[in-house]
This record gives structure tokens, C-alpha cells and sequence, in this order.
């Protein structure tokens, strides 16, 4: 019979316990035995009893070594591996760690659990080049005032870091407080991820333009033409798939000279271009003289 080590006393006790603490205003679904590859718990956060949204979380077990006092304040800390930092940052949902403090073998309840929002750190600093990285939090659930602590958890701080998540794909989604009828974004972040967010909006335009063009009615007429005046925007960054609905939106029209100008202006700008070599050049040029010719000859 194996022997199990107090290490994995210490960490089967902090993940146990975490559980417990959820459960008062989450559902908690274990990670199944032998299949933990650095998720926990699988949480979905309860509003009013109903199902809201859903967090992951890994929860690690602390000594004394761990904490320490700076300024009076009481701080927790855990080196973490860049490899699951680089897992935590494909994930769909926000990724918390839970630092249990664990001071004696057999355990005392303690009078607090650490939290560590790994999703938000990722977005707003990044993977780091080093191997590790010790990230360091004061923000904690006391158990004193646990479903406090659980409410604002629940209620503020997992749709901010959703929506603050949704940055790092390109999108930009309000924070969905409950209740609440305002329009909420998380300020501070967008920037960093400006390029990949107008990416988002221009394939959004597109795909939102290309699929009024099956209409046999075009009653999405003016819907399409805004479509085609924000994509005509990123003519200087543009994929086949907006060359096309462009061109296409032109000619549902009737309007073969705006067709015609939209390519010689994709042209222009791939003339510009320093990020290509002249021979990508050349192929990106002959399919639009290729398309040229087909519309010049309808």
C-alpha cells in the first residue's frame, strides 16, 4: 500500500476545505481523481439561488513561510509554474487559486482563505519569461464574515474579471452586475490589447456584412452598407473574406466602379506594405487584378 506524504495530507485538507466555503454560494464539482492537471474545483457562482457564471480554481496549500505582515497588512504568496500560468491563459473562464494556510499537522481551521485572481494578472501582465512566478495577495474570505465575503466575490469581482478576460480575445463585453441596469466595462485594460479588439470588430463587420449578401430581398440593405463603410476602415489590414464581401456589397448594389475603386485602394495599400516580402506582393496583387477582371467583365 502506497504511503501518502503530509504534503498531500495538507493539500487534500485545503482543497476540501475550499470546497466547503464555496459550496455556501457556489455548485462545486471536484476534478475527478488522476485527471487534475492544474484545475481544482469547477465552480458555478449562484445569484438568488439560480446558476450564474462559472470560475475554475486551484487551491494550494501555505505554510508560515508564506505570509508575511507589511504595513500591518497581512500578504500571502505562492511561486507558480509558467507552465500552468501558460494553461490558466487559453482557458475560456476566469482561473482563481485559493492559498489555504496550513501552520500544523493535524491542521486547525483556519481564519482565512487567500485569493489570487490568476485570470486578471495574466491579462493585465502578461506570461513571464521566467520559469516561475510568486504572486502575491492581501485579498482574502475570512470565515468571520464568509457570505459577505462570498457576495462580493460572486456578485463584483468574477463578472469583472470575465469581461476583463474577454479583452485578452478581442472582445469587449460590459460586466454583467446583477441587478444592475447600467453599462459597465472594466477601464485601464483595453489598450493593451487594441490591435486584437479592432481585429475582432473589423471580422465581426465582415462576417455581419457577408451573411446580408444572401438575402435575395436585401431587406438588411443599410444594415450591410454600415457593414461595408466600417470594413472599408481596415482596408490597409484586410483578409480575402473582406476583399470579397467589398467587393460583393458593390455589386449587389449595381455599383461596378466602387467595386473596382475598393481594389484599387486594397492595392495601394498593399504596395505600402514593409511587413511582406515583393513576392507575397505579387500573389496578394494577381488574385486582386484576377478579381478585376472578373467584375470588369460581367
Amino acid at each position: 500500500m502506497p504511503t501518502i506524504s503530509n504534503k498531500q495530507l495538507k493539500g487534500n485538507f485545503a482543497e476540501n476545505l475550499v470546497a466547503e466555503w464555496l459550496s455556501r454560494a457556489c455548485l462545486v464539482r471536484p476534478v475527478a481523481v488522476g485527471t487534475d492537471i492544474g484545475i481544482d474545483l469547477y465552480c458555478e457562482s449562484l445569484v438568488d439561488n439560480n446558476p450564474h457564471l462559472h470560475f475554475w480554481v486551484q487551491v494550494k496549500a501555505i505554510s508560515k513561510r508564506d505570509i508575511t505582515i507589511k504595513d500591518g497588512v497581512e500578504f500571502a504568496s505562492y511561486r507558480f509554474k509558467r507552465s500552468h500560468l501558460e494553461y490558466w491563459a487559453r482557458q475560456p473562464i476566469p482561473v482563481y487559486a485559493f492559498l489555504v494556510p496550513v501552520l500544523d499537522w493535524p491542521p486547525k481551521y483556519p481564519e482565512r482563505v487567500y485569493g489570487v485572481p490568476i485570470t486578471r494578472h495574466i491579462v493585465e501582465n502578461g506570461i513571464p519569461v521566467s520559469k516561475t512566478l510568486k504572486l502575491e495577495t492581501s485579498e482574502c474570505t475570512e470565515f468571520a464574515t464568509i457570505d459577505n465575503d462570498w457576495n462580493k466575490f460572486i456578485s463584483q469581482i468574477v463578472p469583472a474579471d470575465t469581461a476583463i478576460l474577454l479583452f485578452s480575445k478581442g472582445i469587449v463585453s460590459k460586466i454583467d452586475f446583477v441587478g444592475s441596469n447600467q453599462q459597465h466595462f472594466p477601464r485601464g485594460i483595453p489598450l493593451k490589447y487594441g490591435e486584437k479588439i479592432l481585429d475582432g470588430v473589423r471580422d465581426s463587420v465582415i462576417i455581419l456584412g457577408s451573411e446580408t449578401l444572401e438575402s435575395k430581398t436585401d431587406e438588411n440593405k443599410g444594415f450591410r452598407h454600415i457593414c461595408e463603410a466600417v470594413t472599408s476602415l481596415f482596408i490597409s489590414d484586410i483578409h480575402d473574406l473582406g476583399v470579397n464581401f467589398l467587393v460583393e456589397s458593390a455589386q449587389k448594389d449595381g455599383d461596378v466602379p466602387r467595386a473596382l475603386r475598393y481594389l484599387d485602394l486594397i492595392k495601394n495599400e498593399i504596395l505600402k506594405r514593409t511587413d511582406i516580402d515583393e513576392s507575397k506582393k505579387s500573389g496578394y496583387i494577381s488574385k486582386l487584378e484576377v478579381l478585376r477582371q472578373k467584375i470588369a467583365n460581367l
